[in-house]
């Protein structure tokens, strides 16, 4: 099951009683990801909602778009609250929406740069929020 708070929410595509029943479990994921990406001269439009992979847990990020049981658009929090790694499973399967200081608490430095958490499907990397030395990014 997921989180005992979710049984105050309703599943928002309707498949179980509530959102507490939504169940996560482990899911293939069939990308290809860069190994030396490169940058774009122009930019381009996202092809899927996954946007990287966490290297730690395997689990996804997702873009902050979600559709409903009728396919209408959707700010994913409003559907099903994050958890604490500012994540929810959807169908069964759990992603991230952003980086979380308790679920990735080693974050750098004031003189180290984040560490890397991820990769996103560009081939670039998904780092905390600290740049070179330390300094935090805005």
């Amino acid at each position: 099951p997921a989180y005992p708070y979710y049984a105050a929410l309703p599943d928002p595509f309707g498949c179980v009683a509530n959102g507490a029943e939504i169940p996560a479990f482990a899911y293939t994921l069939d990308i290809t990801v860069p190994r030396f990406p490169t940058y774009n001269e122009e930019p381009t439009c996202m092809k899927h909602i996954t946007t990287g992979v966490a290297i730690v847990t395997g689990a996804v990020w997702h873009l902050e778009y979600a559709t409903d049981a009728n396919d209408h658009p959707n700010d994913p929090a409003t559907l099903l609250p994050y958890d604490d790694c500012w994540g929810h499973p959807v169908s069964g399967a759990m992603h991230y929406h952003g980086l979380s200081w308790k679920c990735f608490p080693n974050q750098g430095s004031n003189n180290l740069h984040s560490p890397l958490f991820g990769h996103a499907l560009d081939g670039f990397g998904i780092y905390g929020p600290r740049s070179e030395h330390g300094k935090l990014v805005t």
